[in-house]
């Protein structure tokens, strides 16, 4: 029961999170966001050795979900010197996400 109340709750703090910042912004700082969430989770569930290896269980899936998104929704850093967040473009796209681009940027390649 204890893991449920706390994977609902780590569900709605990263909602809240994102809704607030963004999730691409929030994307943008998936290193520091993974170790932070990864050491919370290992700090709660360490005790027993079934808890140890539930927290290494969660901390890699949200690794892993954290690096799928960033490669499939791309992610917005902060510069610092120009004082404005920048957008990087996913990694993996498809051919109908590329059309879609195209067509809002206005090239006329698919005439």
């Amino acid at each position: 029961m204890t893991i449920i109340v706390g994977t609902l709750g780590f569900i709605v703090a990263f909602w809240l999170l994102t809704a607030k910042i963004g999730i691409l912004r929030v994307l943008g700082y998936e290193l520091w966001i993974d170790i932070v969430i990864s050491l919370a989770i290992i700090v709660v569930l360490t005790g027993t050795t079934s808890g140890s290896i539930i927290a290494l269980l969660g901390g890699a899936f949200v690794s892993l979900s954290l690096s799928i998104a960033k490669k499939i929704l791309g992610y917005e850093r902060y510069n610092f010197r120009t004082r404005e967040w920048i957008y990087f473009a996913p990694a993996w796209t498809s051919y109908s996400y590329r059309i879609a681009e195209a067509v809002r940027r206005g090239i006329k390649w698919l005439d």
